[in-house]
């Protein structure tokens, strides 16, 4: 194996013939590495696409089957390079397009991953009022999927044949809904030969529907799963502001307001799952308000903002009663008092917040 990845950055880019055998041989042995070695060797896959573009184009379809392995793994790394890999491919034409360029292979990829990403979330929020939306339709639309990657991202939503239960269905779901957003980040942040024909509302539309869904459109979501969903559709918006920088202040009101609505949501719905949402709807607001530099800020927000934020590093507070003993002590010695406030301190109710072992109670 790693004579095999050795070879692949050890030959010669200017010898054509012994690109072809090392690629030919890599290749041959992708498949066998789905389960053990696949990071090593989706990190290889990632170095020969960008090395290699125009040799990967009889493998193209090698490829994509190899990735379509990762679009239901619960490892988060290796989505993370698959991802990686996936966007990589798209500078690599398809043998059967003739007319497809770099640049319009990303963009019906992008959208590709979009509707596939609208469709689980149909699928997972069943009552979502969003549901009949008006998100944004290609014309592509009605084409049908030829490669291996777009049929599978078409199926994605399709779970009859994994389990029988409606909690293990729903992990499945959520499952591939987090590796798409991955695969959409991805998209945006990794570098790409050209320019990358980026349509903001394309995205807008998925990030709102899946932060405005709620587990009321499904009874059989749990928390960790909703917080899933919520937390990668939040770093979806930073990735594509990462990507297009000031070129997004024109939605920079709709950022706001994501974020604002975010950590108002999981004020009214406290609990262990709906804090982590809130830290990554922070993050986010900061991240996006740091690129702004230069912003007017108009409306209520601001005042909200500082609310919330004093709300959640302000501990609650706890009454303490202090008791005093009827006992005249006027005529009692220094002992008898020491020994008499001690007593009166072991019988309230902060003994247990004294320091020392012994005062210690297990709760």
């Amino acid at each position: 194996m790693s004579q095999i990845l050795n070879k692949i950055r050890e030959v010669d880019p200017h010898n054509s013939d012994a690109v072809k055998d090392v690629l030919s041989v890599f290749f041959q042995n992708l498949p066998k590495h789905i389960e053990v070695g696949s990071s090593q060797w989706l990190r290889a896959l990632e170095y020969v696409i960008n090395r290699f573009p125009k040799y990967c184009m009889t493998h193209r379809n090698t490829i994509e089957t190899f990735l379509t392995n990762f679009l239901d793994t619960k490892n988060y790394y290796n989505v993370i390079e698959a991802a990686k890999c996936g966007h990589a491919l798209q500078q690599v034409r398809p043998s059967q397009e003739k007319t497809a360029t770099p640049k319009t292979s990303w963009r019906e990829q992008m959208e590709l991953l979009c509707r596939s990403a609208h469709s689980l979330i149909g699928a997972i929020f069943t009552n979502d009022v969003l549901k009949n939306g008006g998100y944004y339709q290609s014309d592509s639309d009605s084409v049908p999927p030829t490669s291996p990657l777009s049929v599978a991202l078409a199926k994605l939503k399709d779970v009859s044949a994994h389990g029988h239960s409606a909690e293990e269905k729903n992990e499945l779901l959520c499952t591939r809904l987090r590796n798409l957003f991955v695969f959409i980040q991805a998209m945006l942040v990794e570098v790409y030969p050209v320019a990358k024909p980026i349509r903001p509302q394309t995205i807008f539309d998925v990030t709102v529907r899946a932060l405005t869904a709620s587990s009321g459109s499904n009874q059989t979501l749990s928390g960790p799963q909703l917080a899933l969903i919520k937390t990668q559709a939040l770093r979806t918006l930073d990735a594509m502001a990462a990507c297009l920088g000031s070129n997004l202040i024109p939605f920079s009101p709709l950022m706001i307001r994501l974020a604002m609505q975010t950590i108002r949501w999981t004020a009214e719905n406290p609990s262990d799952d709906t804090r982590e949402i809130r830290c990554q709807a922070y993050r986010s607001l900061s991240s996006w308000l740091s690129r702004l530099k230069t912003h007017k800020a108009s409306g209520t927000w601001p005042d909200e903002l500082v609310t919330r934020a004093v709300e959640d590093i302000t501990p609650t507070a706890k009454t303490i009663q202090l008791t005093m003993s009827s006992q005249p002590t006027k005529n009692m010695s220094k002992k008898a008092k020491r020994k008499l406030a001690n007593s009166m301190l072991m019988d309230s109710n902060i003994a247990s917040h004294m320091p020392g072992e012994k005062n210690k109670t297990l709760l």
